[in-house]
């Protein structure tokens, strides 16, 4: 992940200002293909280097594509076959066998959690930016609220290694779609 430096923001907001109408990618890129440009660093110009990135980019939106239905006792719904790990070895793995693995799951739920609150914290600057903090304000309470109690407990249970609670036994069943 790239992150803003005094350089890059100078450059972006310079761009901004040269372009007629909404600044694109493409206006970036073509700044950037100059080696004297502050944001030439930031591309892989060797463009075998570059494809390969490309093709993993590509095939991890494959993986994701991929869902699976699950029906529970009160409702059916598709989500994602696959989910991101980043254990020992990151990689994607079926959320089938992630559900069986109670500490994988707690660490799963916690990635996502802390994806939304990343992704609502964004929206509420976003939201003061535009004079419209208080609308998201109650949101942002609820998931910060959640996500902690939700990494509390993956942390109690990976540092204290506790049994996991017995499952109810309507277990929710996954079809492969």
């Amino acid at each position: 992940m790239i992150r803003e430096t005094p350089a890059i923001r100078e450059r972006v907001n310079q761009l901004r200002t040269k372009v007629v109408g909404i600044l694109a990618p493409s206006d970036v890129i073509e700044d950037a293909r100059q080696a004297s440009s502050p944001l030439h660093h930031l591309f892989e110009w060797d463009e075998k280097k570059a494809a390969y990135k490309h093709w993993i980019d590509t095939a991890r939106e494959i993986i994701a594509c991929v869902n699976i239905e699950i029906t529970t006792h009160k409702s059916t719904f598709k989500v994602g076959r696959y989910v991101h790990t980043q254990g020992q070895t990151p990689g994607y793995e079926d959320i089938v066998k992630i559900r069986d693995n109670r500490d994988l799951a707690m660490e799963v739920l916690t990635q996502e959690f802390q994806c939304v609150a990343n992704a609502l914290r964004r929206a509420r600057e976003t939201a003061i930016a535009l004079g419209l903090e208080s609308e998201i304000d109650g949101l942002m309470k609820l998931v910060s609220a959640r996500e902690v109690v939700i990494i509390r407990r993956a942390q109690l249970a990976r540092h204290r290694r506790v049994p996991a609670p017995p499952r109810k036994s309507r277990r929710a069943s996954a079809e492969v779609s």
